[in-house]
C-alpha cells in the first residue's frame, strides 16, 4: 500500500484540449477502449472527459458544436507518481472515482490510473 503510484506504471492518457469537439473525443475514447480523456490548456491539465460525463451530460442531445470543455469535469483531483497506491484508493473512495489523473511537477498529464489498476496491484501474489 505504501508502493509508489509510478510503481504501477500508469498508462500514458490520451490527451485532447478543451476544444476539441466531443464526437470526436468519444470517438477517440471508443477507438483506444479507454474510459476516459483527459484535458489539457497550455501543457496543463485542466480537465478530464470520461463516459460518464458524455452519458449524463451528452446523451439524448445533438453533439454539433459541442466541445469537450462544455461537458468536462473541470479542476479534477490529480496525483503525482511518488504518491502512494493508499493514497490513490483513500482519494478514490473519498470521490467516487474510478480513475486518477496522474500529473508532473508542472501540472501536466503524465498518466493515469485506474481503480483496476489498483486493485490489479493490491491483489496481485507477492
Amino acid at each position: 500500500m505504501q508502493v509508489p503510484l509510478a510503481a504501477l506504471r500508469p498508462r500514458r492518457p490520451d490527451v485532447v484540449s478543451p476544444e476539441t469537439p466531443a464526437a470526436e473525443a468519444i470517438e477517440l475514447m471508443r477507438g483506444a477502449k479507454v474510459d476516459c480523456v483527459l484535458v489539457a490548456e497550455n501543457g496543463r491539465l485542466v480537465g478530464i472527459f470520461t463516459e460518464r460525463d458524455a452519458m449524463l451530460k451528452l446523451a439524448g442531445r445533438s453533439l454539433r458544436g459541442v466541445r469537450v470543455g462544455d461537458a468536462m469535469t473541470g479542476d479534477p483531483v490529480m496525483l503525482r507518481a511518488a504518491d502512494t497506491v493508499a493514497v490513490a484508493i483513500h482519494t478514490m473512495a473519498l470521490g467516487g472515482f474510478r480513475h486518477i489523473p496522474v500529473v508532473d511537477d508542472n501540472g501536466a498529464p503524465d498518466g493515469i490510473v485506474s481503480a483496476a489498476d489498483v486493485f490489479r496491484h493490491v491483489l496481485a501474489p507477492r
